[in-house]
C-alpha cells in the first residue's frame, strides 16, 4: 500500500473510533487496528 492510502485509511479508523470511543483512547485503537491490517 501506498503512504496516501494507510494515511486515509488511518484517517478513517480514527474518526470512527473517536465516534464509538472516547476520542483520546481513538488515535491508539486505530493504530492497533492499522497494525492488524498492514
Amino acid at each position: 500500500m501506498t503512504d496516501d492510502i494507510v494515511r486515509d485509511l488511518q484517517e478513517v479508523i480514527v474518526s470512527l473510533c473517536a465516534r464509538l470511543y472516547e476520542k483520546k483512547s481513538a488515535q491508539s485503537r486505530a493504530k492497533k487496528a492499522l497494525e492488524t491490517i498492514a
